[in-house]
């Protein structure tokens, strides 16, 4: 489409794919799962914050800038991360929670619409691919209450953190006094999620999962 504008106008069209203007607006790639209602929420708000603050190590979409509007000179991983207030809520414009708690089923109230809003849009495939379907596996995890409760010291503040860790090694405090960085966390989800009956599509997406992990520990630049 911005070919065509550009010939038919004769000017120069870029698009651009982000989800903050640098100038202090955000605005959301959200995604939405089915999770079932008879999970208790309250076991959700204890282990969803630290999958999702530690996913960001994983499917970020860079961002140039630190702060809501860029006001400090600096890379981060996550476009989103300086947009989050607390650790849940309703709103999706502005005092962000991690977990929000939005619920309009669109479907049988057998079902909670999973509403998901900490994401980067990202142009990789790939990475959505391996983010919807790790989070899949999470959830149904959680469901069959056999995901770790990790409940990190401060989520909003290790959000920021995993966001402008670089090296992914800085350590991340946890609510009983130990330490752990956003690769442990997601290497300590994804063997929950082995443990638990996979669907047909799953094994692939643990093989990915752990081959991502090994190369970010490893080499970050491997993975591209």
């Amino acid at each position: 489409a911005a070919r065509r504008v550009a010939a038919s106008e004769g000017i120069e069209v870029r698009l651009f794919r982000n989800t903050t203007d640098g100038k202090g607006a955000s605005y959301g790639h959200h995604e939405n799962f089915l999770l079932r209602r008879s999970t208790p929420f309250d076991r959700v708000l204890a282990t969803l914050p630290a999958f999702l603050v530690s996913r960001v190590a994983l499917f970020g979409a860079g961002r140039v800038g630190l702060g809501p509007a860029g006001e400090r000179p600096g890379f981060q991983i996550s476009q989103r991360a300086d947009f989050f207030e607390r650790v849940s809520g309703l709103d999706t414009t502005r005092r962000r929670g991690i977990v929000n708690t939005r619920d309009e089923p669109l479907a049988s109230r057998e079902w909670r619409r999973l509403h998901i809003i900490i994401s980067d849009a990202n142009r990789s495939p790939w990475a959505a691919w391996l983010r919807l379907g790790a989070t899949s596996l999470a959830l149904a995890a959680l469901e069959a209450d056999a995901l770790a409760t990790i409940t990190l010291a401060d989520p909003v503040a290790a959000l920021r953190t995993v966001s402008r860790d670089l090296t992914l090694r800085h350590p991340l405090d946890l609510a009983d006094g130990s330490a752990a960085t956003a690769l442990d966390l997601q290497r300590r989800f994804l063997n929950d999620c082995a443990a638990v009956p996979l669907p047909a599509w799953g094994s692939e997406v643990l093989d990915s999962w752990s081959d991502l992990l090994d190369d970010l520990a490893s080499d970050p630049f491997s993975t591209t």
